[in-house]
């Protein structure tokens, strides 16, 4: 550009600024995000109360919470408090796929679990049951120390 032209310069700048801006605020949330927006009921997407019965006599059940995030990430916690974080994907129509890895430590060691699941999601889309399969390692040892299933039902939150 040049000096001929300053209406076309102060256009441009202009138009720049008033980019800017509309970025910074929906950063800061000024612009609000899009109202009544559904998830599709063929999308595992969004956060679930999980209830999981661990395989064997006497064995535990619990409950967690687990986050399925648009970018195929995932995070679980569960109700003693251990996190863990994944991926997970979309194998075929209602059937989903994810592992995540948890660490934790137990006396002197440090521990970490592999956790597989393979899902099938209601037709509806607010419920899944899915099978579990865990191994549990001394971190920096790739021998398990331990290795189990279970069963999980997972029921979606919604907005109440």
């Amino acid at each position: 550009m040049n000096s001929k032209h300053p209406s076309m310069k102060l256009g441009l700048f202009a138009l720049v600024i008033t980019g800017a801006l509309v970025a910074a605020m929906m950063l800061v949330g000024c612009i609000p995000a899009p109202q009544n927006v559904l998830v599709a009921a063929n999308s595992l997407e969004g956060v679930w109360i999980v209830s999981v019965s661990m395989s064997g006599p006497d064995a535990p059940t619990y409950t967690a919470m687990a986050s399925f995030h648009h970018d195929g990430s995932v995070t679980m916690m569960e109700n003693d408090g251990r996190l863990g974080i994944g991926v997970w994907e979309k194998v075929a129509d209602h059937r989903y796929v994810w592992t995540i890895w948890e660490y934790w430590k137990e006396g002197e060691d440090f521990l970490q679990a592999k956790v597989n699941s393979s899902l099938e999601l209601s037709k509806g889309g607010d419920t899944y049951n899915d099978a579990v399969t865990f191994q549990a390692f001394v971190v920096g040892n790739p021998k398990p120390i331990a290795e189990g299933s279970a069963t999980g039902a997972g029921v979606r939150m919604r907005v109440k």
